[in-house]
């Protein structure tokens, strides 16, 4: 059984309040309880890897409690199907990221 579960989160910075600090922000997100790891290699966007009984509402319910109105897209995200143009920084972080998710579901945790 997977412990983990995967979430890509896409917002929008211009709704945000006009004190707004990315260093803020990206500290707030990645140092929130649950939190296992974190990707943010697009501007405006995270995937966050989050202790299993978290939801994409627990999530939603964190940003709101600091972004406001600002509008943002949090959705469960499948690792194992994906593709792009990135960095190829990104493509590791997202190819271990996967390796510790199906070694996690036999019993192997690298974490």
């Amino acid at each position: 059984m997977n412990k983990y579960q995967t979430y890509i989160v896409v917002f929008e910075n211009k709704g945000l309040l006009s004190g707004y600090n990315p260093d803020n922000f990206h500290n707030k997100i990645t140092s929130a309880k649950g939190i296992v790891s974190w990707w943010h290699y697009i501007s405006n966007t995270y995937i966050l890897i989050v202790d299993k009984g978290v939801t994409a509402t627990d999530v939603t319910n964190f940003l709101q409690s600091f972004t406001g109105k600002t509008h943002f897209l949090v959705s469960e995200l499948h690792l194992r199907n994906h593709n792009g143009y990135l960095a190829q920084e990104a493509w590791d972080w997202i190819n271990n990221e996967l390796k510790i998710q199906e070694e996690s579901n036999t019993g192997y945790n690298n974490r």
